[in-house]
């Protein structure tokens, strides 16, 4: 299997690499709160972004989950919001169920989803304002709700992540669109949720080495430090092993390996745990100021701990991991 990226695909991040910048700039976190900027997400959908791995009878561009996973990891490290992960997830779904006509609109963004986290009485939406579905991440399943007759209950407070806005929904088990047995869908949904925390990692891991290059202590820069260079070569590291196997189940899922289940699995755990620590870490080098609001790394470690808790899966996936793995194909990593 060969992992390295086409032309096709570096010409795609190139082009990620001049909308990206302009539409989700950090800066863009100022003195805002409750930065959903739907103008940004619209601008990505008149890009195509929604539709990139959709079939071009459905209306999109053809693509694989290779290269949808590419951009969702650069909207990663721009801290994009999760209603752009939800968006895409509850288009694969409306495609799949032969709903084109819903597709189309959240391809459009006249109709929205956003990322929920599931609580035994109440789902907790993010940027949910305007949201037409909610899609919760489960290990086994991912479930879409219409906000139609839902209970709205009201917000939940201020997140942890103070640029996403918070609402409760009640539950409605007996609505909700639950795919437990749709495993195409839930491994799609998990290694875009993985690219997201790997983009995000590299972000804060970049930023911790540009800072370690220009603070300087007892006349030096503090990157010339065992204690500061030793932190960041493990970032890159962990960071290196997640995205080297994200990449892999997106190719397993791409080429329907049998393998690509637990390659999925072992993307999820590696992914998170990479970002949460290049979140922290990025702090810890940037020091006391790391852990002001004028300083963007305390907002990756916000997104990243939101992230987590909107997989809510990370013991569960290595619970499952230990439960036995497949027998690799070795074949296909010639």
């Amino acid at each position: 299997m060969d992992l390295s990226l086409t032309g096709e695909q570096n010409e795609l991040l190139s082009w990620a690499d001049t909308v990206l910048p302009v539409e989700f700039a950090l800066d863009r976190f100022n003195g805002i709160e409750g930065a959903l900027q739907e103008t940004a997400l619209d601008k990505l959908a008149e890009l195509g972004w929604y539709g990139m791995a959709v079939p071009e009878r459905a209306g999109g561009s053809g693509m694989s989950v290779l290269e949808e996973m590419l951009l969702m990891k650069e909207a990663g490290k721009y801290l994009a919001s999760p209603s752009l992960l939800a968006t895409v997830v509850a288009v694969h779904d409306a495609v799949g169920n032969g709903d084109n006509a819903l597709a189309q609109e959240l391809m459009a963004c006249s109709k929205r989803a956003s990322l929920a986290i599931a609580s035994d009485k109440a789902l907790l939406a993010l940027d949910a304002d305007e949201a037409d579905l909610l899609v919760a991440f489960g290990l086994n399943a991912v479930t879409l709700q219409s906000t139609d007759g839902l209970a709205r209950l009201g917000g939940a407070g201020t997140p942890l992540d103070d640029s996403l806005s918070l609402m409760r929904y009640g539950i409605d088990p007996e609505n909700a669109r639950a795919h437990a047995a749709d495993t195409r869908l839930w491994m799609r949904a998990h290694i875009l949720l993985a690219a997201s925390q790997v983009g995000l990692g590299e972000a804060a891991t970049d930023m911790a080495v540009e800072y370690a290059k220009i603070r300087e202590q007892f006349g030096s820069p503090i990157g010339a430090f065992q204690a500061i260079k030793h932190k960041c070569a493990d970032m890159a590291l962990h960071l290196t092993a997640a995205r080297s196997q994200l990449m892999y189940a997106a190719a397993a899922f791409n080429e329907r390996l049998p393998e690509a289940e637990y390659r999925t699995l072992c993307a999820g755990a590696l992914a998170e745990t990479a970002s949460m620590r290049a979140a922290f870490d990025n702090v810890q080098v940037h020091g006391g100021i790391g852990f002001t609001s004028e300083c963007h790394a305390q907002r990756f470690v916000k997104r990243a701990t939101v992230l987590q808790a909107a997989g809510n899966v990370n013991k569960r996936y290595r619970e499952q991991l230990l439960a036995g793995a497949p027998e690799p194909n070795l074949s296909s990593a010639a």
